[in-house]
């Protein structure tokens, strides 16, 4: 066990040297460059590009070449979709639904539903406070805290179905809570409210950040209660 988790700390190490991601950067611009030109495609990317890798260590060399493939693989989707014309024969499909969408002004959604299996499509954040702005704008998951996933997971199921009424207005009735925990707390509200379920034992948090004041806490706690969340009761 010791010595795989020691093969995946080097490999991450290797990863994220900045050379090498440097060249993930590269191949991938470089990728999409060369996957929206008509003709070309991801194969023939790589094949043309062989030469630069001489120029850099063998790791870093298979790093730029994935880079380019997988860049050029969803290149071929933006020229089918921008001008009607397939960057490669995999994005010949693209074209016939991909065009459509962007003559009805609906480009950006289209190139998220491009990238198929490579993406899912943009995820939100900060907290669940722009939830329903970004999955208007065609997010197709979030990334806020633990705190009250039970209560979001239907507002993302439901807007994903196009059921918007439903889900904004389980949004706007959480609302309280999500302004409540990016405002005042952070990421101490997901921990202070586990630990008082008993699913943790320590709220505690790394310097600088100091724990929350008791006033504060206390409200946190009551509007957790006030929502049942499940993090109160998960053990009790």
């Amino acid at each position: 066990m010791m010595e795989i988790a020691q093969l995946l700390a080097d490999g991450f190490t290797v990863a994220l040297q900045p050379l090498n991601i440097g060249l993930v950067i590269a191949g991938v611009v470089l990728g999409l460059f060369i996957g929206a030109m008509p003709g070309l495609g991801s194969v023939n990317g790589v094949a043309i590009l062989l030469p630069m890798t001489f120029l850099v260590p063998p790791t870093g060399a298979m790093i730029f070449l994935a880079a380019i493939y997988y860049g050029a693989m969803y290149g071929g989707a933006i020229s089918s979709i921008m001008l009607g014309i397939p960057g490669a024969s995999t994005a010949v499909a693209t074209t016939f639904d991909g065009r459509p969408l962007a003559l009805q002004g609906k480009a950006d959604q289209a190139l998220v539903a491009a990238a198929g299996e490579h993406i899912d499509g943009p995820f939100d954040g900060e907290e669940g406070i722009t939830l329903l702005d970004d999955l208007d704008a065609g997010a197709t998951g979030t990334m806020t805290s633990a705190l009250a996933c039970e209560l979001i997971r239907p507002i993302l199921i439901d807007h994903l179905a196009g059921a918007r009424a439903k889900a904004a207005a389980q949004y706007n009735r959480m609302l309280p809570l999500i302004n409540f925990e990016n405002r005042q707390c952070g990421l101490r509200a997901c921990k202070t409210v586990m630990m008082e379920g008993g699913v943790i034992k320590s709220d505690r948090v790394r310097h600088p950040l100091a724990p929350l004041p008791a006033e504060t806490r206390a409200r946190l706690l009551a509007l957790a209660a006030e929502f049942d969340l499940l993090a109160l009761r998960w053990v009790r």
